[in-house]
């Protein structure tokens, strides 16, 4: 490693590890039903992928370039997180689903449109109106006020 550039060192060190962050965020974020841990992923993804990009220079991938999966999670994060709302209702549901009572099933889809919100300013607007759609159709359903 005596000919390498500084920039080279942290490269080839750095890389497997940010690959790794990269993979496992995927992963999640495919996966969470929990905003959380949808949206924290989600950033970390980002300025995972940009710090590939940075390297990218110094550093041979195979497969996809650095630059245009950090395109692809750019354009796809409105839909990435409307599959996330519909799986997260869609568990909610289910929670809800094995209420006994109608408060008990209020309570969850409440539950859902509480913990969704704080995120909206991370949502597009569309996403935004699609929660407060869910819940209120889901809380109109059971047959109490939205």
């Amino acid at each position: 490693m005596f000919g390498l550039s500084r920039e080279e060192k942290e490269a080839k060190l750095m890389v497997p590890q940010w690959l790794k962050i990269v993979t496992d965020c995927r992963d999640l974020i495919n996966k969470t039903v929990e905003p959380d841990v949808f949206f924290s992923r989600y950033e970390l993804l980002m300025e995972t992928t940009a710090k590939l990009v940075s390297v990218s220079k110094h550093y041979k991938f195979k497969g996809a370039q650095p630059v245009e999966v950090l395109r692809i999670a750019q354009e796809q994060k409105e839909a990435a997180t409307r599959a996330f709302i519909l799986r997260s209702f869609q568990k909610t549901q289910q929670c809800a689903g094995k209420a006994k009572t109608e408060k008990g099933k209020h309570s969850q889809f409440d539950r859902f449109l509480d913990k969704m919100a704080p995120y909206f300013e991370q949502m597009t607007a569309v996403n935004v109106k699609l929660v407060q759609q869910l819940h209120a159709e889901a809380v109109t359903q059971i047959g109490g006020k939205s």
